[in-house]
């Protein structure tokens, strides 16, 4: 099993049996991050309740004493009823997500489905009375400034074009949120997290984010080494565990329905991304960028202050660290 490095046991260097015996459904528990933090959750002793539809968890996993394993449809409003019931706390991480291609051509995949099982879980944890639920939110939510957004600019402009439908769609669910917290007082911890990676990543060249498009790519010793876009786009990436970690924190300490940044607080070029990667998968070859392929918001960073003050969270992996560990998983799994 992989480890967060005792996420709980970790918080502000300070023991805590916060999550020991609590029962925790986690929605979209297959996906990238719905995966690390179920793992995480059943290292702080969690009786885990895993949800998952299409894609299923990894078999040494589902054997674990503390771990139940359901398939459900987000979607239908009795699934929801059926995988809350019972429950202390809710993780709520499922979601249909896509590449940027499929987010420029077609931007309405990211939006109905996504929107529908917010709704519905959302309900179903308020009738349910869960005590708290994290709440995954996106910074697609922010206006396209040229510098590190806070959390209080979530609401001001439109969000960038590209984010328009999926933007507006992850404001509409906080704001779902906050009428559960106001209205029948629901405790919701908001995160909005920049892109994250990691083991069990999405490595489809259909549907994947670009770094794990690029590990494959450099893997598979690809050669002319195509990156779509100019390569000038800065970005602030996030490893899954530190994801994962910050997630427990906000469930843990700030359930207030006020969201927060989970960020590094460090640019990196989408050039100085596929530089590090071709590197450290060993493959030097010179790096082809296409203007015309899909990219979206030229930049997009968040401010961290809020996620230190109020939950203690720094990121601890680098981001080097982090894809020179995706790499290993990748190649061996998929060329043992």
């Amino acid at each position: 099993m992989d480890s967060i490095g005792g996420v709980v046991g970790q918080l502000m260097n300070q023991p805590t049996n916060f999550y020991q015996n609590q029962r925790v459904v986690v929605t979209g528990a297959s996906g990238l991050l719905g995966y690390h933090l179920v793992t995480a959750l059943l290292e702080a002793g969690a009786l885990v309740r895993a949800v998952i539809h299409r894609r299923s968890l990894p078999s040494y996993l589902s054997s674990h004493a503390n771990l139940e394993i359901v398939s459900a449809d987000l979607t239908q409003e009795a699934d929801c009823d059926r995988v809350m019931a019972g429950m202390d706390l809710v993780c709520l991480c499922a979601s249909v997500t896509v590449g940027a291609a499929q987010a420029v051509k077609n931007p309405m995949l990211a939006v109905t489905s996504n929107l529908v099982m917010a709704a519905r879980s959302l309900q179903a944890a308020c009738l349910a009375k869960a005590k708290r639920v994290l709440l995954v939110s996106s910074t697609t939510v922010y206006p396209a400034y040229s510098r590190p957004v806070q959390e209080e600019e979530g609401f001001l402009e439109q969000p960038h074009p590209a984010y328009q439908g999926v933007g507006n769609m992850k404001r509409y669910v906080e704001t779902l949120a906050k009428f559960y917290h106001d209205q029948y007082g629901l405790n919701v911890a908001i995160v909005r997290p920049v892109p994250f990676f990691g083991r069990y990543d999405n490595f489809d060249f259909e549907t994947c984010h670009v770094i794990p498009a690029l590990i494959r790519k450099a893997v598979e010793k690809q050669n002319p080494f195509e990156v779509w876009g100019t390569g000038k786009d800065v970005r602030d990436f996030l490893h899954v565990t530190d994801v994962a970690r910050g997630c427990l924190l906000a469930l843990e300490r700030y359930a207030e329905c006020d969201a927060v940044n989970l960020g590094s607080g460090q640019a990196v070029s989408i050039a100085q991304l596929a530089e590090t990667i071709t590197r450290l998968a060993n493959h030097p070859v010179a790096l082809q960028f296409a203007a015309d392929k899909p990219s979206t918001i030229p930049l997009r960073l968040v401010d961290t202050r809020k996620a230190e003050a109020k939950l203690g969270f720094r990121a601890t992996l680098s981001l080097e660290a982090g894809l020179a560990d995706t790499i290993q998983w990748f190649r061996e799994d998929q060329y043992g």
